[in-house]
C-alpha cells in the first residue's frame, strides 16, 4: 500500500489534471460549430482522396490562387488527412464541423496533460505554466481548426515528455514509447524534426546518448525518409523537393519576406504569447530596465518599415508589440546567463533556450511568411523559460501577477477565438445566400476564391475558376475580395451584377487589410490582431455576358 506520503502527490496530480481537462473542454467545447476555415480544405481534400488513393494522397490535381498544381507540393505530410479520413466515414464520407472538431479536442486535451508532466521537471508550478498553455490566444484559436498546429504540437509535447521524464527515471518503456508520438509530430509537420535535435542534445547533456536513444531518435527520421524515398519511387520527385520548388517560386527567400517575417514573429510573441503589459512589469525593475529601452527603439525601427497606411495607434500598438517580444526574449534569456556564471548555466536552462532560439529561426527562416500559429512550437518553451526566470529573481510566484496574466490572455483568447469563429462563418453564409438567389436548382457556376469560400461554394456546386477557365454563356460567377479571388484574362467577358458586404459582430479583426490584421498570415498585416467596423468581405457576383 502507498504511504501518506506517496498518496498526497498522486492526489495533487489527479486534482491538477482534472482541473485542466476541465477548463480545457470548457473553452473549446462553444467553437466546435465553427465553419471549416483557411487551409482547412486542403486537409479535406487530401483526406478524401485517401479513399481514392490511399497510398499516395497527396498525388492529386488541384488549382490554387488561379495555378494548376499537385498536392505532390503540399507543405505537411499526410498524417493528419489520415485521421480525418479514418473519422469521415462515421458521417457517411460528409464533413461535419460539429464531430470532426469534436474529435480534434483530444489535441488540447492531449497538450494539457503533456506539458503538466513535463513542466514538473523545469519548474516548480506545473499547474500554473500548464493553465498558462491551455489559456494560451494562439492555442485558443487554432485548436478550432483542422489545420496540423495543434495535433503536431501535442504530439510534439507528448514524445518529449515521454523521453525525457524516461531518461529523468530511467524508464526505458517511456523512452521506446516516446517513439510513437514524435514520428507522428514528423508527419503532422516537418518541424517536428526539430523535436529530434533538441532530444538529441538533452540525452547529450546527461551523458546519455547511448545506441538505445540514437535508435530511438534516428526511427522517426528514418520513418519519413522511407516515406520521401516512396514518393520518389511514385513519381520521380520526392514531397520535400517539390515542397521547396513551389516555395521558391513563391520568392520564399525574398529579404523582404524575411525582414516582414521578423517583425511579425517578435510582433506576436509581445501581444499573444506573453502581453507586453506582462513583459514591461518586469523588464522595467532594476537595472534591467535598459533591456526595454533597447526593445523599445527596435520595435520603433520595424514600426517605421511597416509606416505605410498604418494609423497612429495602430504604429503605437506594433511599436508596443515589438518591443513586448524582443523584452520578452532578452529578458529571459538574460536572467539565465547572469543568475550564475555560464559555466554553471544548467542543461535544462540550455534546452530550453535551444528550444526557444530553433523556433524562433524557424519562423523567420523556414515559413513563407509570418502568422501566429507558426508560433505554437515556441510556446512552451517561453513559458518554462518565463517561469524559471522569475522563480531565480522572485522565489514564489506573485499571485496578483500571474492571476491577472492568466485573466487577461482567457479574455483574449475567448475573443479572439470568437471573432474567428465568426469569420469563418461567412463563407458558409455567402455560399448559402448566393445559392439560394442565383443557383437554386443546383446549375452550375464559377467561382474564384480559397479557404473556406473555397469549400462551400464547392458543396454548393460551384466550379474553382483557373488562369485557363471559360465559361458558358449565362454561367454565374462569384469572387470574394477576402479569400483571394483574383482578376483574369477571363474578366473581360464577365456582366457585373452585384456586390455583396459580409460584417461580423465582433470589432476583433485577425485577418484584414483595412486593419492590418494578420493573425493568419502577415499578407494582410503584422499586427496580431486589430479593431474595425468595416465590412470583413466582399463577393462580386457576376454572369458570362451572353453572345
Amino acid at each position: 500500500m502507498q504511504s501518506a506520503e506517496q498518496r498526497l502527490p498522486s492526489r495533487r496530480t489527479a486534482r491538477d489534471l482534472t482541473l485542466l481537462i476541465a477548463l480545457t473542454l470548457t473553452i473549446h467545447v462553444p467553437f466546435i460549430g465553427q465553419a471549416f476555415h483557411l487551409d482547412d480544405v486542403y486537409y479535406l481534400d487530401v483526406a478524401r482522396n485517401v479513399f481514392r488513393n490511399p497510398l499516395f494522397p497527396l498525388d492529386l490535381q488541384s488549382v490554387f490562387e488561379g495555378k494548376h498544381l499537385t498536392l505532390w507540393a503540399h507543405s505537411h505530410p499526410p498524417l493528419n488527412s489520415y485521421l480525418i479520413a479514418a473519422l469521415l466515414p462515421v458521417t457517411n464520407r460528409r464533413p461535419s464541423e460539429n464531430f470532426l472538431h469534436a474529435c480534434f479536442l483530444v489535441f488540447p486535451v492531449l497538450i494539457a496533460v503533456a506539458f503538466y508532466f513535463l513542466a514538473r521537471q523545469f519548474v516548480t508550478m506545473p499547474l500554473l505554466a500548464t493553465a498558462l498553455l491551455v489559456t494560451n490566444p494562439i492555442l485558443m484559436v487554432c485548436a478550432h481548426t483542422l489545420m496540423t498546429d495543434v495535433p503536431h504540437l501535442a504530439m510534439w509535447l507528448s514524445g518529449t515528455a515521454l523521453f525525457v521524464i524516461g531518461m529523468e527515471n530511467d524508464r526505458s518503456k517511456m523512452i521506446y514509447t516516446s517513439v510513437i508520438p514524435l514520428t507522428a509530430a514528423c508527419f503532422y509537420a516537418y518541424q517536428g524534426l526539430g523535436a529530434i535535435l533538441l532530444l538529441a542534445f538533452f540525452a547529450l547533456s546527461r551523458k546519455r546518448l547511448r545506441s538505445r536513444e540514437i535508435l530511438i531518435l534516428c526511427l522517426p527520421v528514418l520513418i519519413l525518409a522511407a516515406w520521401q524515398f516512396s514518393g520518389y519511387v511514385h513519381r520521380g520527385t520526392v514531397y520535400m523537393s517539390a515542397m521547396f520548388g513551389e516555395l521558391g517560386r513563391r520568392g520564399w527567400w525574398q529579404p523582404a519576406l524575411k525582414l516582414k517575417a521578423a517583425i511579425t514573429t517578435f510582433s506576436y510573441l509581445g501581444a499573444i504569447v506573453v502581453p507586453f503589459p506582462f513583459v514591461f512589469c518586469r523588464t522595467l525593475r532594476r537595472p534591467k530596465g535598459l533591456l526595454i529601452y533597447i526593445a523599445l527603439a527596435l520595435g520603433t525601427l520595424a514600426a517605421y518599415f511597416e509606416r505605410s497606411d498604418y494609423s497612429w495607434l495602430q504604429q503605437v500598438f506594433l511599436v508596443a508589440c515589438v518591443s513586448g517580444g524582443i523584452a520578452l526574449v532578452g529578458w529571459t534569456l538574460r536572467c539565465l546567463t547572469t543568475a550564475s556564471s555560464i559555466t554553471k548555466l544548467s542543461s535544462d536552462d540550455l534546452f530550453l533556450c535551444l528550444w526557444l532560439a530553433g523556433m524562433l529561426i524557424a519562423c523567420v527562416t523556414v515559413f513563407l511568411g509570418g502568422s501566429a500559429r507558426y508560433l505554437l512550437p515556441a510556446c512552451p518553451a517561453v513559458l518554462l523559460l518565463f517561469l524559471r526566470a522569475y522563480e531565480r529573481q522572485n522565489g514564489s510566484p506573485s499571485r496578483a501577477f500571474y492571476g491577472s496574466w492568466l485573466a487577461a490572455q482567457l479574455v483574449l483568447g475567448l475573443s479572439l477565438a470568437q471573432a474567428d469563429y465568426q469569420f469563418a462563418g461567412v463563407a458558409r453564409r455567402e455560399a448559402y445566400e448566393f445559392q439560394r438567389g442565383y443557383v437554386p436548382n443546383h446549375q452550375p457556376f464559377l467561382f474564384s476564391g480559397e479557404w473556406g469560400f473555397r469549400y462551400y461554394m464547392i458543396s454548393v456546386g460551384g466550379e474553382i475558376m483557373a488562369e485557363d477557365t471559360t465559361g458558358s454563356p449565362g454561367e454565374p460567377v462569384v469572387k470574394s475580395r477576402l479569400s483571394l479571388g483574383r482578376p483574369y484574362d477571363f474578366d473581360r467577358f464577365l456582366e457585373p451584377l452585384e456586390r455583396r458586404s459580409y460584417r461580423i459582430r465582433s470589432p476583433l479583426r485577425l485577418l484584414d487589410v483595412h486593419a492590418h490584421a494578420g493573425f493568419w498570415s502577415d499578407g494582410w498585416g503584422v499586427l496580431p490582431f486589430w479593431f474595425s467596423r468595416e465590412a470583413l468581405d466582399e463577393i462580386s457576383i457576376y454572369r458570362v455576358k451572353l453572345q
